[in-house]
């Protein structure tokens, strides 16, 4: 097997996880329009939900959506009890970022606390090396990717083909304009809160089981690539966030496979950065539509 089809079978495995993380992001963006520094301690959260699910039962998919639970819970009870009342007060975006700067801060602190700053690990099986077709993949991988896929379908069916995701869409569209119409918009706010904060959860456990450790500082570390991938699409735009995940997967692991690890990230940005000098929206995006 080449060095190329090896690195783009990693490439591949890498956007699956990026993808996770980015369109939490990017959906709880389109209907709040506050860019949340504390996504980065949502997957964190959601690597001690698993960890602490663990220690409960030895099955890694219950972790899993204990992780992803304890996520959704905590991103409702944020957007519910702090980013909400701040918005009804017509507090700036530029407040509300730096309210989350200030969150993001708390709950790493906070893990430190219950858990002390020291290392953690997930017990995760060990599984044989599969070939599909050019690539070589674990289990572990494929389930990656397959979660990764049925996330974005079942994301995909439900802003299209339900009457909560046209709401979705009305609230990204115009928070006036939806109320004018009898849309819940409170409700549909935090039901995306909670949703995003899911998958986020989950794209935690998924980043932890593929690390293998963590500590409460490894979601943040990730905000950045989360960031440039949602950004890369056109924030807001979960489909943008598929796609920028895709090429910024790619794109970091097929470098990777031919420079030193630590470029990884300066391609990351030098990505972001090119894409907004060409289309400052993102690829995806543009004022005149809804963000979803």
């Amino acid at each position: 097997m080449s060095t190329f089809t090896h690195v783009v079978g990693f490439g591949l495995v890498t956007s699956a996880v990026i993808a996770l993380s980015a369109v939490a992001l990017s959906l709880q963006f389109s209907v709040s329009n506050i860019p949340n520094f504390a996504h980065g301690e949502f997957l964190t959260l959601g690597m001690y939900g698993a960890l602490v699910t663990q220690r409960l039962t030895d099955n890694i998919f219950v972790d899993a959506l204990g992780g992803a639970a304890v996520t959704a819970v905590a991103a409702w009870a944020i957007n519910r009890g702090i980013i909400e009342p701040f918005n009804r007060r017509g507090a700036k975006v530029t407040v509300l970022f730096v309210i989350t700067i200030a969150l993001s801060l708390m709950i790493q602190n906070g893990l430190i606390v219950f858990f002390g700053g020291t290392t953690q690990s997930l017990v995760v099986p060990s599984y044989a090396v599969n070939q599909v077709g050019p690539f070589l993949f674990t289990a572990a991988d494929e389930v990656v990717m397959v979660v990764a896929v049925v996330i974005m379908v079942a994301l995909h069916l439900v802003l299209r083909y339900t009457k909560f995701g046209k709401a979705q869409r009305a609230v990204a569209d115009s928070r006036e304009l939806a109320s004018v119409t009898g849309i819940n918009m409170p409700r549909v706010v935090a039901l995306t809160w909670l949703m995003a904060g899911a998958i986020a959860g989950l794209a935690g456990v998924v980043i932890a089981f593929q690390g293998g450790t963590f500590n409460p500082l490894t979601g943040y570390t990730f905000l950045l690539v989360t960031f440039a991938a949602a950004v890369a699409g056109g924030l807001g735009r979960p489909y943008g966030a598929m796609v920028g995940a895709l090429i910024l997967g790619l794109a970091t692991e097929v470098s990777g496979g031919y420079l030193a690890a630590s470029y990884k990230m300066v391609i990351a940005v030098g990505i972001l950065v090119l894409v907004l000098l060409v289309k400052p929206s993102g690829l995806f995006g543009a004022k005149e539509q809804a963000a979803i």
